[in-house]
């Protein structure tokens, strides 16, 4: 009977349990991340039961609920019936789908059984499916540039502002490359590991100079990478090295330089001192653009030092500052002096065979010095400007050949105004010789040579220039206001007559007279001609012969100083204690201005090395008044005037 009743109470209690629910409202969620779930709902229903006992949250993977999630839910459960329950779970794993409901306990009171019947009931369920996990937020800064020696490097700048839900940053640094957008797969440059957020600083090293890179900042967390925005800019270049002047004439010049990679554009400095506090006019930071050589032609001097220098600019990419380099070095340049315009003319040369030599003579240009040059059995090669030479009279010395060319120096000098004659060795009687007299200015890098072919040049051997008249003199002397010529030969061959010429520049000359020679001679003969009608001033007298057969030949140029006396004397008086002297000096040699007293004592005494006219100031303070003497002696030339102090 015990055991029937037993039975009875059991069933009926089955039964009412499985009658039983519990309902809710609809669920809301109102957050919902990688990790975590904020929802809401109301118990609002008992079933048959009449007591809410407690009520608690589930979740899963499955919609079965075959097993639970092991999640932290806040609150765990709740005993509220009809009130709005919020429970929030984190711990989720991100990108998964989750099945979360209600559960509750129901309880009969005692006045109905003899013990409380508990029942567990659970309520509909709902999907939800976590976010995916996040990396974290990074942002960039403007780039900061460091000084750089051979290889560029700059500092880059990022803040980490959010490090990710749930997680943190690992490692976080610089990427970079040469092509745009740059990940982890270019080049890394890892800063810190497991920092967090923040900022960091830090820099990039072992750069190219000159070169376009996109840099970017990352930070790492569990989830993936963050990037901030790239950024483009271009290292700075190296210095531009500047390199030798090239075709550098009175004038103008090539000035040169080597690239340098990423350069936009070069500046080119042109300066009259190394320092370059003086630039010359049009030429500071000159825009030449994109190349490696500029030709300067306005605005120089010859004969002058310059000066150059190069830098290089580019503007720095989209996001680098733009930048303009330094001058690795600079570059001397020397112009040449002004060509001379009259060439070395007149030249001629004999020989006597099986000697072994020649004798030259020319007439000079306006050079300030000359050089003969000669080649065996070819036209010689010109000398090139900006070079010196060493001259050797003996043909063939290797230090005095042009290049390799085989063309030999084998006189540079810088005789005055008139003749020179060299005689050359070491040649060979069945060689046809070329050879030319080369006027030049200038010394060293700044020589100027004028080459071109006049009377000064010409093609033989030792046997075919032999001279028609061997002149022994000529001379030009003072007589009674004229100036008298003579000259003499040792021997004449076929000489027809003498023409006497006069110039007042020692270049420009004109025929004043001429004087018939003797045929043939082999005996020492003397001639003279009688200049009677010459201006004043420093004469030049050139001596010419002519052979029957119309051939000529320049013998000798001399010179001599017809000034009147009162010429070098130009003016004379007193001004108060200072006696003002015009003195005409020829500056050939010097032009001496003595003073003295009536007792011959020397006052004063000066040399006067410059030609032309010249003011002296001549202080008589510390003398006593009175009468002096003044002198002023040129070479044989003396004007002694008397003045009263």
């Amino acid at each position: 009977m015990k055991k029937l009743l037993l039975i009875l109470i059991i069933f009926e209690i089955s039964t009412i349990i499985n009658a039983q629910s519990v309902s809710t409202d609809s669920y809301v969620i109102s957050t919902l991340t990688d990790t975590k779930v904020e929802l809401s709902g109301t118990y609002v229903s008992l079933g048959t039961y009449e007591q809410f006992y407690s009520g608690w949250f589930e979740i899963s993977t499955s919609s079965d609920f075959s097993s639970y999630v092991s999640v932290t839910a806040t609150p765990s459960s709740t005993t509220n019936l009809n009130v709005p329950a919020e429970c929030l779970v984190t711990g989720l794993t991100p990108s998964t789908p989750y099945y979360f409901r209600f559960a509750a306990k129901l309880r009969k009171p005692k006045a109905t059984f003899p013990f409380y019947l508990e029942a567990t009931v659970r309520g509909s369920h709902l999907t939800f499916t976590t976010l995916a996990g996040s990396p974290p937020s990074i942002v960039n800064y403007s780039l900061n540039w460091s000084d750089y020696n051979s290889t560029d490097y700059l500092a880059g700048e990022g803040d980490v502002t959010n490090e990710g839900t749930g997680v943190t940053v690992t490692e976080r640094g610089f990427v970079y490359n040469l092509t745009g957008n740059p990940t982890k797969s270019d080049n890394v440059q890892v800063y810190d590991y497991n920092a967090g957020i923040g900022n960091f600083i830090d820099v990039v090293a072992g750069l190219s100079p000159g070169t376009t890179y996109y840099l970017n900042v990352y930070a790492d967390n569990a989830y993936g990478t963050g990037y901030g925005i790239p950024q483009e800019f271009i290292t700075h270049t190296l210095n531009p090295t500047s390199i030798s002047a090239t075709s550098v004439l009175e004038t103008s010049f090539s000035a040169n330089w080597n690239a340098v990679t990423g350069a936009q554009g070069y500046l080119l400095d042109i300066a009259t001192d190394a320092a370059f506090t003086t630039f010359v006019s049009g030429y500071q930071n000159l825009d030449v653009g994109l190349v490696t050589t500029y030709s300067v032609n306005t605005n120089l001097t010859s004969g002058t030092d310059y000066y150059y220098r190069v830098k290089a600019y580019h503007d720095g990419g989209a996001d680098g500052p733009d930048f303009t380099s330094e001058s690795d070095n600079y570059i001397t340049v020397y112009t040449l002096h002004d060509n001379p315009n009259i060439q070395a003319h007149t030249l001629y040369w004999w020989g006597a065979a099986s000697s072994g030599q020649m004798t030259f003579h020319w007439t000079n240009g306006n050079g300030t010095a000359r050089m003969l040059i000669m080649k065996a059995g070819s036209a010689v090669s010109n000398p090139v400007d900006g070079t010196t030479y060493t001259a050797n009279a003996t043909f063939g010395n290797s230090e005095s050949q042009i290049g390799t060319t085989g063309t030999y120096v084998v006189y540079n000098g810088s005789g005055a105004k008139g003749d020179e004659e060299v005689t050359v060795t070491g040649l060979d009687d069945a060689v046809d010789y070329y050879f030319k007299v080369v006027e030049y200015n200038g010394t060293g890098s700044t020589t100027n040579y004028n080459t071109s072919e006049t009377s000064g040049y010409g093609v033989g051997n030792i046997g075919d220039g032999v001279l028609p008249v061997i002149l022994i003199s000529f001379a030009a002397e003072k007589v009674n206001e004229n100036v008298l010529l003579t000259w003499a030969t040792a021997t004449e061959e076929n000489n027809h007559f003498f023409v006497v010429e006069r110039s007042l520049n020692g270049y420009d000359y004109e025929s004043i007279g001429e004087v018939f020679g003797a045929g043939n001679s082999n005996i020492q003969l003397y001639y003279e001609f009688m200049d009677d009608s010459h201006p004043s001033g420093i004469l030049y007298y050139r001596l010419k012969q002519f052979d029957f057969d119309g051939k000529t030949k320049t013998l000798k140029t001399i010179s001599i100083d017809m000034r009147n006396s009162g010429d070098i004397l130009k003016n004379l008086f007193v001004d108060n204690s200072n006696l003002n002297v015009l003195v005409n000096a020829a500056g050939a040699t010097p032009t001496t201005v003595t003073i003295m007293d009536l007792n011959s004592k020397l006052i004063y005494e000066k040399a006067l090395n410059e030609s032309g006219d010249q003011l002296l100031e001549i202080n008589l303070t510390q003398q006593s008044r009175g009468v002096y003497f003044i002198k002023v002696q040129y070479e044989n030339q003396i004007v002694c005037k008397k003045f009263v102090y």
